[in-house]
C-alpha cells in the first residue's frame, strides 16, 4: 500500500512495531485490527512498522551455514575456557564475516535508526504526535524513539520492553531465570494432572533426556 499524509478527518494512525524475533509489526497490527473490539477500531489505522532486517526488509543472512551449526550445536553447560572454546571462534568467525560481508551497512542495524525509521513514519503520515504499540524489540525501538523525539509522541503502549537500566549479562541471567522459572511452572502443573505423561517429578524427566542428547547428540 501507498503511505503518505493522512487525509483531513481521516482515521487516527496508530503504528505497531513488532519484535526482530517473532511476528513482525505488520503481522503484528493484522493481528491486532483481527482482535481488537469494533469500538477501538472506529477511526483507527493501524500501520505495521517491520524492524530493519525482518518482515518484507532485506534480513541479515551473513554468517555461513557451518558458522551457524557450531553456534547451535556450542555445549549449553560448557563452563571452562577449554570447553567454551568451539563456542568462541565460532563467535569470532561470524562477526569476522558479518564485517567483511556487510561493512558499513552493518551499523544500520540498531535500535537508534529505527527510532530514526519510526520518526520518518510520523512525518509521512503527517501528524503531530504518533501513537504507537510495541512489543519486545519494538518496545525497546519505541522507548529509544520516545527519549529522542519526546514532541512526537503520542498515546504509547510498551508490551515487553527491557529494562534500560540494565546490562546485556543482567538481561541474560534474568532470562535464564525466567526459563527456569517456567520448567518449575510446568512441572507443578503437569504433576498435578493424573494423566501427566511425564510422570511425578517432570522437571527430572526433562532434565534425563537433555543429559541423555548431551552424552549422544
Amino acid at each position: 500500500m501507498t503511505v503518505g499524509p493522512v487525509p483531513p478527518g481521516g482515521p487516527v494512525p496508530v503504528a505497531v512495531v513488532g519484535d526482530a524475533g517473532g511476528p513482525t509489526g505488520s503481522e503484528r497490527a493484522v493481528r491486532l485490527a483481527a482482535t481488537a473490539p469494533a469500538p477501538m477500531l472506529a477511526g483507527t489505522a493501524f500501520y505495521g512498522v517491520d524492524l530493519r532486517g525482518t518482515g518484507n526488509s532485506e534480513p541479515v543472512d551473513c554468517i555461513t551455514p557451518s558458522t551457524r551449526e557450531a553456534l547451535v550445536d556450542a555445549d549449553p553447560l560448557a563452563a571452562d575456557p577449554v570447553s567454551l572454546a568451539p563456542l568462541r571462534e565460532a563467535a569470532t568467525t561470524a562477526a569476522r564475516t558479518c564485517t567483511q560481508v556487510l561493512e558499513n551497512a552493518l551499523t544500520d542495524y540498531r535500535t537508534g535508526v529505527d527510532a530514526e525509521d519510526l520518526e520518518e513514519v510520523r512525518i509521512t503520515l503527517g501528524v503531530d504526535r504518533l501513537h504507537v504499540v510495541g512489543v519486545g524489540d519494538g518496545a525497546g525501538v519505541l522507548a529509544t524513539w520516545a527519549r529522542r523525539y519526546p514532541a512526537s509522541v503520542g498515546r504509547t503502549v510498551l508490551d515487553g520492553v527491557a529494562d534500560p537500566t540494565t546490562t546485556f549479562s543482567q538481561r541474560a541471567r534474568e532470562r535464564a531465570a525466567a526459563a527456569r522459572e517456567a520448567l518449575t511452572a510446568f512441572a507443578s502443573d503437569c504433576s498435578a494432572r493424573p494423566d501427566c505423561p511425564l510422570g511425578p517429578d517432570p522437571a527430572s524427566v526433562v532434565a534425563g533426556i537433555l543429559a541423555n542428547v548431551r552424552a549422544a547428540p
